[in-house]
């Protein structure tokens, strides 16, 4: 994964897997989806508009601002991409291409809207949005979501990569998913670890003499952190490379040592 999409699921990955309210869970909701101009809060601002208005474009452009340091939330994001001089970064729906994580959706229905890709996994659309409440709630949600791939109203999206990097990028950088060979305490020792971001789980074999174990990974200050059930650590550098990410992992009764990533 590209330095811009680490961010972005970084930014993501705040949001809580049941979800958030602008009613129940005011801070948390104004965090991610930016400060209400002129009001105390975002709840405040939807009931001045009777509960029409939702932020599903506030929290998409800011987690591009977090991504590439650019406020993407025009609502005809289309039109929005081609002015600013970057329509190689636009991608159309029907380019048989598919939206990674934190490339930002529109959507063109009954109403326009912006969210933010997850991933496409097989014949489905895994997606971070607000905008999922309205006036019949009395409040708006930020949740994940998913839907058939893909969807008839999806208009196209921008690519972070390519807003980023320009055109004709190519990622070059490893998901964390899967399995990677890992080497401590020069080459002391050798583990393969297997991540999976569905859960957001992780497991260590050794290779040398089979013990094994579990813990749980995350994204936080542009690090990879790892929390083993051992009370050992890993925090790991990012982007991730296929020949070689670095890490330190501070292993409990062992202390600090030197770590060396690589994925087939």
């Amino acid at each position: 994964m590209s330095r811009v999409r680490e961010r972005a699921w970084v930014y993501m990955s705040r949001v809580p897997k049941d979800g958030l309210s602008s009613l129940d869970d005011s801070d948390a909701f104004d965090a991610l989806v930016g400060k209400a101009p002129g009001f105390a809060s975002r709840q405040d601002q939807m009931a001045a508009s009777n509960y029409v208005m939702t932020f599903c474009n506030e929290f998409a452009g800011e987690c591009a601002r977090f991504s590439i340091h650019t406020y993407a939330g025009a609502l005809n994001l289309q039109a929005w991409v081609k002015a600013k001089g970057k329509s190689y970064a636009w991608v159309d729906a029907s380019s048989g291409s598919q939206p990674k994580k934190g490339d930002i959706l529109y959507f063109r229905g009954k109403h326009e809207h912006l969210a933010v890709a997850v991933e496409v996994k097989g014949d489905v659309l895994y997606k971070v949005e607000a905008g999922q409440g309205g006036a019949y709630y009395k409040q708006d949600y930020l949740k994940w979501t998913n839907e058939p791939w893909p969807p008839a109203t999806l208009v196209g999206w921008l690519d972070i990569d390519l807003w980023e990097y320009g055109p004709g990028y190519e990622e070059s950088q490893p998901d964390v998913e899967g399995e990677w060979t890992v080497w401590g305490d020069n080459r002391r020792y050798r583990w393969a670890y297997k991540f999976n971001a569905d859960n957001a789980t992780v497991t260590w074999r050794d290779v040398f003499n089979g013990m094994h174990g579990q813990g749980t990974w995350r994204y936080a200050n542009d690090k990879l952190l790892i929390d083993w059930k051992s009370g050992s650590t890993d925090v790991w550098d990012l982007p991730l490379k296929f020949d070689g990410t670095i890490g330190v992992e501070d292993m409990k009764g062992e202390g600090k040592m030197d770590l060396f990533a690589t994925k087939p």
